[in-house]
């Protein structure tokens, strides 16, 4: 054992801890607004925090049989091509890209 050794594991454990905790508050909202969605909506009106209570598709179903997700769907990837292949093609031919 040489000197610094309890430093290092100390340091590493408190690091891994941190992370483990700041991961887990980076990507709860999205899994609770995941629960939310695919939950039964009054159950969602009493509170569902962990699981998904009372399990339905409702939601989702609704939400594609709109006429308008279609047009959004091919903006939103109009958008993307078109973004990327402007943003390549003014970096190839810049110099400080």
């Amino acid at each position: 054992m040489w000197p610094g050794r309890w430093h290092d594991v100390l340091f590493h454990t408190l690091n891994t801890v941190f992370f483990v905790l700041f991961a887990l508050c980076c990507v709860y909202p999205f899994y609770y607004i995941l629960i939310n969605s695919v939950s039964d909506p009054l159950q969602v009106t009493k509170g569902v925090y962990l699981w998904p209570e009372g399990f339905n598709l409702t939601v989702y179903r609704e939400m594609l049989s709109q006429k308008t997700i279609s047009v959004s769907f091919w903006v939103s990837s109009a958008r993307a091509v078109v973004g990327t292949i402007l943003t390549v093609f003014s970096c190839a031919f810049s110099p400080t890209c």
